[in-house]
């Protein structure tokens, strides 16, 4: 609800009832896959891992959404990254290896 209230006033109701009733066959199977397969598929593979480890174990692993969207983007629809989206690739990246390895690291240290 609240990204259709940030769309009416962004774009305006006449723009935004254009674009709803002019959408195609590949809009409504990509609206379908979202809404359905990818977020049931989601929150089913999320909460199989939480019912096998603790949430601390997993949370971490949530930073990868945005890392694997951009590059799922690059990859299959030939989007280009500008420099501070691989900054932000880089960052979170990075902060994720800290939290996964970094008490391994201190210990062995």
């Amino acid at each position: 609800m609240p990204f259709a209230v940030c769309a009416l006033l962004q774009s305006g109701v006449h723009n935004v009832a254009s674009q709803l009733t002019h959408i195609d066959v590949a809009g409504w199977v990509a609206l379908v896959y979202l809404a359905y397969m990818a977020t049931l598929g989601g929150y089913g593979a999320w909460g199989s891992l939480l019912s096998r480890y603790p949430a601390g174990k997993i949370a971490p692993l949530s930073l990868l959404v945005p890392v694997v969207a951009l590059l799922v983007a690059q990859v299959f629809l030939r989007e280009s990254l500008n420099a501070w989206q691989w900054l932000g690739v880089t960052v979170v990246m990075a902060a994720l290896v800290v939290q996964v390895f970094g008490a391994r690291w201190f210990k062995a240290t």
